[in-house]
């Protein structure tokens, strides 16, 4: 059983889902802009389990610009492949307040023929802000598109989180 938890930030809201595993660590199985019940076809319960809540703590600060790593976050990634697991992990490790290309993330990751790849990985990732897919941009420097989008509020949000990380690195 999946348990969620909201997180209400001027920002964005945010629906995180978890579950403990065997060992009793929180996972996190994904967070979703907005207030949803469910993660995919996975219903869930709301909860107030002191890890889940820690996790919603630690995002809120993020989103505050206070936290710049969520690394310690423990993530759930059942149902990935090598290959998606590698470029989460490389895109995790991306410094807060830079970017890279979707050609550099690819490559970094091991992967440098699968460009398209990667970029499919950061599209439908489905731990945004904790795998930091706002940071990656074209190679050209554009924004590129967001959460599968290329236009709207997807969009506006990644170039939000993204001034907010420069604009607090100063």
């Amino acid at each position: 059983m999946l348990l969620r938890t909201i997180l209400h930030h001027p920002l964005t809201d945010c629906t995180l889902f978890a579950a403990p595993d065997a060992n009793g660590q929180m996972l996190l199985h994904g967070v979703c802009f907005g207030l949803h019940t469910s993660l995919g076809n996975t219903q869930s319960v709301a909860s107030d389990d002191s890890q889940l809540r820690s996790y919603r703590y630690r995002l809120q600060s993020f989103l505050d610009g206070d936290v710049h790593s969520l690394d310690d976050i423990l993530l759930c990634l059942d149902g990935c492949t090598p290959f998606q697991q590698r470029v989460m992990v490389t895109a995790r490790s991306i410094p807060w307040g830079s970017t890279v290309s979707y050609t550099e993330l690819a490559r970094r990751a091991g992967y440098p023929q699968a460009v398209r790849a990667a970029a499919s990985v950061m599209r439908t990732n489905r731990f945004p802000l904790v795998v930091p897919c706002h940071r990656v941009v074209r190679k050209d420097g554009a924004i590129g598109g967001f959460m599968g989008q290329t236009t709207g509020e997807c969009v506006v949000l990644k170039r939000r989180l993204l001034e907010r990380e420069l604009f607090l690195l100063k």
